[in-house]
C-alpha cells in the first residue's frame, strides 16, 4: 500500500530528536523515502506508521504475528501464533493462524492449519490479485512414508514438507465456515 501523503515542508520536522522519536523512524530523508505509509508488525501489534514514524493506526492481537497486509477493502490480513501450534513444529516462523480484521480489530474471517500436529504455517504468505492468499507451510511426512516415497535415509523420524495451499479469505464479512483450502501443492 502506497498512499501518497505531504512530504514535511521544513527541516525541523525532518530531523527528529533523540527523546521525541517514534514508532519505526529514526531519520528521515526525503530523497530515498517512498511516498506513503508503512506497515510493520512488532510482537502482538501491527502498526501503520507515516513519513515521519507517527502512528497512523494500530491493531493488537492475542497472537504473534510476523506478517501483515492491509487489503483493498482496508481490512488488515495477518498471520499469527500460538503455543499449541508451536508444540509439534517448535522453531521460528512457526505460525498456524490466518486472520481477517476490520478497521476497528473486530475479526471477519480466520483459518487455522489443520490438524497442528502434521501441519503448520511457516514464514508468511502472500495475496494475489484475486482476493486469495498463497500460504507457506510444514507438513510433518514421518519416516515410514519417506521411505515409501523412496528416501533412504530419515535421520530425524521425520521429514517437513513445503507445502503451499490457497485460500480465499472473505475479506469483507464475517464467515461461519472459515476452513477452505482451495489448493495444496506439495513440494515432492
Amino acid at each position: 500500500l502506497c498512499t501518497p501523503l505531504t512530504p514535511p515542508q521544513s527541516k525541523k520536522q525532518m530531523e527528529v530528536d533523540y527523546g521525541d522519536r517514534t514508532v519505526g523512524v529514526v531519520a528521515y530523508k526525503e530523497d530515498l523515502a517512498c511516498n506513503g505509509y508503512t506497515l510493520f508488525s512488532a510482537h502482538r501489534v501491527t502498526y501503520l506508521i507515516d513519513l515521519l514514524g507517527f502512528v497512523v493506526k494500530y491493531w493488537e492481537s492475542t497472537r504473534c504475528v510476523f506478517t501483515a497486509y492491509l487489503t483493498e477493502s482496508g481490512n488488515l490480513l495477518r498471520d499469527g501464533s500460538d503455543k499449541e501450534s508451536r508444540e509439534f513444529f517448535n522453531t521460528g516462523g512457526a505460525a498456524g493462524y490466518l486472520e481477517v480484521v476490520n478497521w476497528d480489530n473486530e475479526l471477519i474471517w480466520y483459518w487455522r492449519a489443520e490438524p497442528s500436529y502434521e501441519f503448520l504455517t511457516h514464514h508468511g504468505m502472500q495475496p494475489i490479485s484475486d482476493g486469495r492468499v498463497l500460504v507457506l507451510c510444514w507438513q510433518r511426512v514421518p519416516a515410514v512414508q519417506c521411505q515409501n516415497l523412496g528416501r533412504r535415509l530419515v535421520p530425524d523420524g521425520e521429514v517437513w514438507d513445503n507445502h503451499v495451499v490457497e485460500l480465499a479469505p472473505p475479506f469483507d464479512s464475517f464467515d461461519e465456515n472459515p476452513q477452505k483450502a482451495l489448493l495444496g501443492l506439495e513440494t515432492w
